[in-house]
């Protein structure tokens, strides 16, 4: 009877965090104003480090794309491995990579927090395995190593999702566009992920700000069969069925709003790695 009871207790707890989870993301997506990197005020000259980090597991098709985008904008590189069995990790040495070796354990904000809890510098940008950024927002990057930011400790980045048929177009109509990412911010010990698929960064002291003139780049219904992504939404919503977000993974194909983005946008060595993909 105690079993059960505490078995009760523990459940009615993890669905209140769920809840919480929910009500925050969604608060913080209604406080945050749309703005653009012109309309940023910076501050004088001061130096700033930027570690990159990422959590990857058998993403050898896709990395070398994400890293070579990042031109080597960081000083650290921070990549937490759940147990890749193929080329990943021969990969991310190649870019200097410090690798942490850390169990899939089934929670993407558990496997976030590891790389969290050894970041050092001033900065951290968030890149997945199957994401790619272009010039402007290295740019961008370059400038905030570079350059005091006051009253600002958290960015937000639009992500284009590229077409499931050609890579030269993305989804250019909700949900699968602008999908707002929270991807660089400032560094303090009390930032944790909270949520155990879509998970989100939480204690920052700043309201965060998107900047709609940037973009990270998403590959994953170009590389990923139809079936794959099935099979991804099923594990997704074993818990909770609007965790699988069929929407974003399993789109209408034959009504879906495409624009052409320009190749040129990124480096000449990503724009080889894009094109053999």
């Amino acid at each position: 009877m105690i079993k059960k009871m505490f078995s009760f207790l523990r459940f009615k707890i993890w669905r209140m965090k769920q809840k919480f989870q929910r009500f925050y993301r969604g608060f913080m997506y209604r406080q945050i104003k749309f703005t653009s990197t012109s309309k940023l005020s910076f501050g004088a000259m001061f130096p700033q480090s930027l570690s990159v980090c990422m959590m990857v597991q058998n993403s050898e098709k896709t990395l070398p794309i994400a890293l070579e985008s990042l031109c080597n904008i960081y000083d650290e590189l921070i990549i937490v491995d759940g147990g890749s069995s193929d080329s990943t990790l021969d990969i991310a040495l190649q870019y200097k990579a410090r690798i942490i070796y850390s169990k899939w354990p089934g929670n993407h904000s558990q496997q976030r927090n590891v790389y969290l809890r050894e970041v050092k510098t001033d900065w951290v940008f968030v890149i997945d395995s199957d994401e790619f950024i272009d010039k402007k927002l290295l740019f961008f990057l370059r400038l905030v190593k570079q350059r005091e930011i006051p009253n600002t400790d958290n960015f937000w980045i639009p992500r284009k999702w590229i077409s499931p048929f050609d890579k030269k177009y993305y989804i250019a109509q909700k949900p699968h566009f602008p999908d707002i990412q929270c991807r660089l911010f400032k560094y303090h010990k009390k930032l944790s992920y909270y949520g155990q698929v879509h998970e989100v960064v939480m204690g920052f002291k700043n309201q965060g700000k998107p900047l709609t003139d940037l973009s990270l780049y998403h590959l994953d219904l170009f590389i990923n069969s139809r079936e794959t992504r099935q099979k991804k939404v099923s594990r997704y919503s074993k818990d909770r069925v609007e965790d699988g977000k069929a929407c974003f993974y399993l789109p209408d194909d034959k009504n879906l709003n495409l624009a052409v983005w320009d190749l040129d946008e990124v480096v000449p060595s990503v724009q080889k790695l894009i094109n053999i993909l």
